[in-house]
């Protein structure tokens, strides 16, 4: 929705004021309030994969204080992830701390902005909390069973809608430490399979999917460390589900349904 060049300043001519709103943490779910509180659902880093929204919602294009604002908070901590959302509610990643020692999970109603319940848990790793390197980078993936967190930390955590926790992961102490200047940034994915996690970094990287309801590893592939942001997508080809996902200096095609590379 917003353009922002390497200096701050906006490409597509958004007005000033919706870009300090932005920068600043404020939720940008609180312009499409009124759709997603119908009960539309954005679940993972990007929605579906495609950056599109429903066919019915209706989306503001421009935005200040005085318009098109339904309610606007500052969630604690800071977070680089993006929101999600499900059945009325926006779901939120943060950390805080000198050293993140506290990482964030929070629900807000999409329709009147009140927080609906937090939860703060520790990190596997400690990381010192500085402008270069992530802070709460990957996004979170919601479906009917539940919402699934990802820190750069290591931690991987499942709630139901109502903030109980399902169970948790450290996968840094399963699979190794993450290493890197900048940190881990992608986000989950939901697949047929499970929750996939993509590490790619200067030490022990791999793509993992494990399963929603238990947390358990469903397959792991290993692969030659190189460092990447990217986020992995779906799609389908002859018949099956195939993960794309680029790191490093490649572009790779993995099975959905065991990790087999293709």
């Amino acid at each position: 929705m917003v353009s922002v060049d390497r200096n701050g300043k906006g490409r597509d001519k958004v007005p000033t004021e919706a870009v300090r709103l932005l920068t600043r943490r404020s939720l940008l779910q609180s312009l499409l309030a009124p759709a997603w509180a119908a009960g539309s659902s954005w679940p993972e880093f990007r929605g579906d994969g495609t950056s599109r929204p429903d066919a019915e919602a209706s989306l503001a294009v421009q935005w200040a204080d005085g318009s098109n604002l339904a309610w606007s908070v500052s969630p604690p901590g800071y977070g680089q992830s993006s929101p999600v959302v499900w059945d009325g509610r926006v779901f939120l990643t943060a950390v805080r701390g000198a050293s993140k020692e506290e990482l964030l999970v929070s629900a807000w109603d999409a329709l009147t902005g009140s927080l609906v319940w937090s939860h703060v848990d520790s990190p596997a790793q400690v990381i010192e909390d500085s402008d270069m390197v992530s802070r709460a980078a990957p996004t979170p993936a919601v479906d009917e069973d539940g919402l699934y967190a990802f820190f750069e930390t290591g931690n991987v955590l499942a709630f139901d809608h109502d903030g109980q926790l399902l169970w948790a992961r450290r996968l840094t102490d399963d699979f190794g430490p993450f290493a890197g200047r900048h940190g881990i940034g992608s986000s989950l994915r939901l697949c047929s399979a499970g929750l996939l996690a993509f590490v790619a970094h200067e030490g022990p990287s791999y793509l993992a999917c494990l399963n929603r309801a238990s947390g358990e590893t469903v397959w792991m592939t290993d692969r030659d460390p190189g460092v990447s942001w990217s986020t992995p997508v779906l799609a389908r080809h002859g018949g099956r589900e195939v993960v794309l996902a680029s790191g490093g200096d490649r572009v790779e095609a993995y099975a959905a349904s065991d990790g087999s590379l293709l």
